[in-house]
Parts: C-alpha cells; sequence; structure tokens
C-alpha cells in the first residue's frame, strides 16, 4: 500500500473591526490524502511491465520510471536487478539481466540468485524471455530445467506451494568447467551471452488470462498464434534434451477444436523433426521408438490427436507425433461426452 501526501495552503486574509481593536488574519490547512495499491501497471514500453509505486519507493529499490500510474500520483516503476546488484527486493513483477545488459558479455560467469514468493496468495510464476542467448544446447544436456540458447519470446510457468517461505532460485552458468563450481558442463569461455528476464509472481485469485492451468510449463490463451520448440531459432541446433513438459492451449467458448500446421523452411534443420533417422524417415513402431523393442524417444503427443502430412488426403490418428514433417496439419478435436441419466 503507498500513501501519497499532498499538502494544499489556502489562506484567507479577513479583516474585522472591533472597535479600536485589530483583527487577525485566519489560516486553513486543506490536507489531502492519496492512497493507490501497489497494483502491476502498463510503462511506456510494451515490454515495461512493472508495479505502481511512489517516485520515492521507486528510487529506494533502484527502479527506473517508466510512465505514470494511479492517475498520476505514483509512477510505473521497473525493478532491474543482476547478480552484481547489490539490492535485491523480491517485487510482484521484476527483471532479471546480465550483468551488462543489453551490452553482451563472453567472460566466463557463475550466478546464483533467490526470487521470494511476496505472499501466501501466489500460485504461479511466469517468466518471459524477452532477450536470452547463450551457447546451444549438446544432446547431453544437464537434467533438471536447462534451458540455454535462443530462447528469445519464450515463457514458461511454475508453479509454486501457498507458503512465504518458498522463493526460486535461478542459476546461470556460463564459462569453462573449473570456473563453475560443482559443474560438469563442456568448456564455453568464448560464448557469448546476454539475458533479460521478466519474472512475474501470479495471485491464486488471478483469473485472467496470464494465470495457466494448474501443470502447464506454457500456456497459450489467444485463439490463433505461433510456437516453437526451445532454441527454435539458432542455427543448426537441437532443442536441450531431457524435456518433458505440457503445453496448454485455452478451450474457447464456441469452438471445437485446434488446428496446427507446420510452416517455414526452417534454419539449417527440419522445420518439424523429433527424433527422426538421418533419412528423414519415421522411427520405427506407432509410439516412436528408436528401434524396435527400445524405450520410446522424442515425440509430441496430443491426446485423440489426428494429423495428415503434406499431400495426403486423409487423416492417421495418432497421439504421437515424430520424424519429419514438412507441411503437415495437425487437428485435435475437442470430445463432448453425454451422459443420460434417465
Amino acid at each position: 500500500m503507498s500513501i501519497t501526501l499532498s499538502l494544499f495552503f489556502i489562506y484567507n486574509f479577513v479583516l474585522c473591526a472591533f472597535g479600536e481593536s485589530e483583527g487577525r488574519n485566519d489560516r486553513f490547512f486543506l490536507f489531502n490524502i492519496v492512497k493507490f495499491d501497489n497494483d502491476i501497471c502498463q510503462g511506456n514500453n510494451d515490454n515495461d511491465i512493472g508495479v505502481c509505486f511512489t517516485k520515492s519507493e521507486c528510487t529506494a529499490r533502484d527502479g527506473r520510471e517508466s510512465g505514470n500510474c494511479a492517475s498520476g500520483f505514483g509512477v510505473c516503476c521497473i525493478i532491474e536487478s543482476n547478480c552484481n546488484s547489490t539490492n535485491h527486493p523480491s517485487e510482484i513483477v521484476q527483471y532479471f539481466q546480465s550483468p551488462n545488459y543489453p551490452q553482451i558479455d563472453s567472460m566466463p560467469y557463475y550466478c546464483s540468485r533467490n526470487i521470494k514468493i511476496v505472499n501466501t496468495d501466489i500460485c504461479q510464476v511466469r517468466i518471459d524471455f524477452l532477450e536470452f542467448e547463450m551457447g546451444g544446447p549438446s544432446l547431453d544436456s544437464l537434467a533438471g530445467i536447462s534451458l540455454c540458447g535462443n530462447m528469445k519470446g519464450q515463457h514458461i510457468y511454475i508453479d509454486v506451494s501457498e507458503t512465504t517461505d518458498e522463493s526460486l532460485r535461478f542459476f546461470t552458468m556460463v564459462g569453462n568447467e573449473d570456473d563453475i563450481p560443482g559443474s560438469t558442463i563442456s568448456p564455453l569461455a568464448s560464448t557469448q551471452y546476454k539475458w533479460n528476464l521478466r519474472i512475474r509472481q501470479i495471485s491464486c485469485s488471478d483469473y485472467s488470462d496470464v494465470r495457466a492451468p494448474e501443470g502447464c510449463l506454457q500456456y497459450f490463451p489467444s485463439p490463433m498464434g505461433t510456437i516453437e520448440s526451445f532454441n527454435y531459432g539458432a542455427v543448426n541446433s537441437p532443442y536441450p534434451a531431457l524435456l518433458d513438459y505440457t503445453m496448454c492451449f485455452k478451450k474457447l467458448k464456441g469452438f471445437c477444436g485446434i488446428s496446427f500446421q507446420v510452416i517455414g523452411e526452417g534454419n539449417g534443420s527440419p522445420v518439424f523433426g523429433l527424433n527422426y533417422n538421418g533419412d528423414g524417415s519415421v522411427p520405427y513402431g506407432e509410439f516412436c521408438y528408436g528401434t524396435p523393442g527400445a524405450s520410446s524417444n522424442d515425440f509430441l503427443e496430443v491426446l485423440a490427436g489426428s494429423y495428415k502430412n503434406l499431400g495426403a488426403t486423409d487423416f492417421t490418428t495418432t497421439s504421437h507425433i515424430c520424424g519429419v514433417k514438412k507441411g503437415s496439419v495437425l487437428s485435435l478435436f475437442f470430445e463432448v461426452l453425454i451422459q443420460d441419466h434417465g
């Protein structure tokens, strides 16, 4: 809660005559107290989403002003920091940047940063990769949620429990194996990198499109758009290994299905390529096995989905999509279950 105290001084001079006595000027003070919540605000730029504070509150947080809010009584405060910052406030919206952002860095760098959950009404954290460029992934990437390469324009959601003691920890590792404590990654001393992440904490009572269903790493509420795998924009570079996550799409009123089409020519690799053989053929088996009897490898699973390859006339019903798809159409029709209780 922010309070701005505005003082308006009104001087009324009244001359009163009582016989020989001299009158006295009366002075009146009018105090106008303005209160406003520290709500999320839109700054002057599309990417500038901040928190509405007074000027002094924004300065105390080392924030950057980007337009006004609260009918001009507040400023939209953009709070940016990195691991070298001495002031690390935890706010409902904040930005985590590489050391010299927006300049590109190349020196070995290791950073660990905690983001504290602000209150018990927070159920999710959304991270927008406004800019994210570093070395691309290898086929034996680190386990866990390890993201690298080109992630610009991507986003992820993280579900959190209702406790103020919880915090998110970010590790950024760019450098030689000897430069990073406990790391076994390959030497990357010459890798250039920069990042700018927007971290937004989402209330449990927020029912807008910004809140995703539980368990969704990515969420797309719009009726049209483009989805890409992580690191798609890099040349001849794969998506990170060991990924297992869910993308969710909002079911809109009046729509009965959703259709995906593979578009574009790629950037040195197939536009859609999952667990494909060197000749571009589809891996063995209905469930995208690499070889007969092997465990299932990389695939895109669409429950009750069907797809049609370029030039084909009929759709093939399958829940596992893999191989190389160019110009393919993937459709999913929502099933409506009607129960007759007599």
